[in-house]
């Protein structure tokens, strides 16, 4: 089995909904996580609120039974 776990800090556009539904960047629950991708640098130049969206998924790794050899272009 194989787990990914993918999050995204969604950009709260509407105005009164952003207020109630969304936090600041340094409120996100994961904010470490987002600290380690290209989110940092962006942040300096769109300040605004913030909702995390993520989800979780496991599935069933299918590899071969035989050892994988790359092709050799001639």
């Amino acid at each position: 089995e194989i787990t990914v776990r993918v999050s995204y800090a969604f950009a709260c556009r509407v105005p009164l909904a952003r207020r109630l539904l969304c936090a600041s960047f340094d409120n996100l629950p994961n904010r470490e996580m987002f600290d380690q991708s290209f989110l940092p640098r962006v942040r300096r130049y769109f300040p605004g609120r913030f909702r995390e969206v993520s989800h979780e998924a496991t599935l069933l790794l299918h590899d071969a039974p035989y050892p994988y050899r790359p092709r050799v272009r001639s």
